[in-house]
Formats: C-alpha cells, sequence, structure tokens
C-alpha cells in the first residue's frame, strides 16, 4: 500500500478514540446514578381466595393488587389511583383497611411489597361505578385496555401498571350495569 493510504486510514484513529472515551463517560455516568433511581413494579390482578380445604367453587373472587419496590433506593407509596392515559380522566382509589392489605403510607425498601385485596363484589360496587364513562362510546374497548392503576410515591415519578384482562372484564360488566 502507498504512503498515502496509510496516512488517510490512520486519520481516523483519533475519531474512534473520541467516540471511545465520549461512550466510556456515558456509561459511567449511567452506573453512577443507577442506583439513585426509583424502580416500582405495579400489578393488578383477579384472583379467588380459597381458606384451608376448602373447594374452588367455595373461594372469594378478590382484585389483588401488588406494587413491588424493585430498586435499591427506599420509596414511600402514598396513594394509588386508576388512569386514562390518553384523557384527562383519573380516580383515586381508597383500599379497604384490613388485615389483608397495606396501610397507606408504606415505606418500601429493596424487594419489598405492598398488598391491597378487596372482594369482587365489594370492587364492582365500590369503585366500579367510577368507571361508567369507559363504557359509553364508540371507543370504550380501547379505553378500557389503556386504563392502569398509578401508584404515587411522595417523591419521585409516577409507576403505573396495565391491570390483567380479567380485571378489565370485571370493570366492563360492572360498568355495564350502572
Amino acid at each position: 500500500m502507498a504512503r498515502e493510504t496509510w496516512v488517510f486510514i490512520n486519520s481516523f484513529a483519533g475519531w474512534v478514540e473520541a467516540l471511545g472515551t465520549i461512550g466510556a463517560v456515558i456509561v459511567s455516568l449511567y452506573l453512577s446514578t443507577r442506583d439513585r433511581r426509583q424502580s416500582l413494579r405495579v400489578t393488578c390482578t383477579r384472583s379467588v381466595v380459597l381458606a384451608p380445604g376448602a373447594a374452588w367453587a367455595q373461594g372469594t373472587e378478590c382484585v389483588w393488587a401488588e406494587v413491588t419496590n424493585s430498586g435499591r433506593r427506599q420509596v414511600t407509596v402514598t396513594h394509588l389511583y386508576w388512569r386514562l392515559p390518553f384523557r384527562k380522566w383519573s380516580g383515586l382509589w381508597l383500599p379497604p383497611r384490613d388485615e389483608w392489605s397495606s396501610e397507606l403510607p408504606v415505606t418500601l425498601t429493596d424487594g419489598q411489597s405492598a398488598r391491597w385485596l378487596i372482594t369482587g363484589e365489594q370492587f364492582a360496587n365500590a369503585t366500579c361505578p367510577a368507571f361508567a364513562p369507559l363504557s359509553t362510546g364508540a371507543l370504550w374497548r380501547f379505553r378500557l385496555r389503556s386504563l392502569r392503576l398509578c401508584v404515587m410515591p411522595s417523591t419521585g415519578s409516577t409507576a403505573s401498571g396495565r391491570p390483567d384482562r380479567a380485571v378489565r372484564v370485571l370493570i366492563a360488566d360492572a360498568a355495564r350495569r350502572l
């Protein structure tokens, strides 16, 4: 190869070196701030609670909401609410105060969870009337599918999770009965 070819090839070395330095700085900044971020996982499912020795038909249908802190930062959950992303609609959810539900506000450290349990009948009678506007109009299925259960921590951003299909069906049935 000619000398001019090698000079041309070596002219890219400075650029590659600069890109490598910028990449190293970005990765180090990401790793240094990763521990300070809060990370919450929100789930909402419909299940059957059975007493010991009870048959499946004797179980109580319930709606189960759970928030798990999957980050290293301590998080205090202050309240729960339902939200539609594409509309300016939200509704505060006050879970029952009983032995199966966590008290609000609740502080979660790394890996801890808070759970709220409400019977399907209580959920349909107390919570679902707020969802009556969802069951009308041409796009009610889309609105119901985009519904989110949100968790508001004392600091930081809101975390949300989509309720599973069984909870959405319960909401739709109860809202249409109104």
